[in-house]
């Protein structure tokens, strides 16, 4: 059974921001997105993480799947 699959677009959900403009002016600044977890890690190697903030699933999905 194949699966035919098109890519319509590529966009940025990131820690970082979500438009490149504001990903490459925060990697151009040398900022993190990493900050310390509100939660234990210690079963974790990393100690940090990055949230994605202000995303919308919705606007960009807005019939269930």
């Amino acid at each position: 059974m194949a699966i035919e699959v098109a890519i319509t677009g590529i966009g940025l959900v990131t820690p970082l921001g979500q438009s490149i403009q504001e990903v490459l002016t925060r990697l151009k600044e040398n900022d993190s997105a990493a900050t310390p977890t509100p939660f234990k890690t210690h079963r974790f190697d990393c100690p940090v993480y990055a949230p994605v903030t202000g995303f919308d699933p919705e606007s960009h999905f807005p019939d269930d799947k």
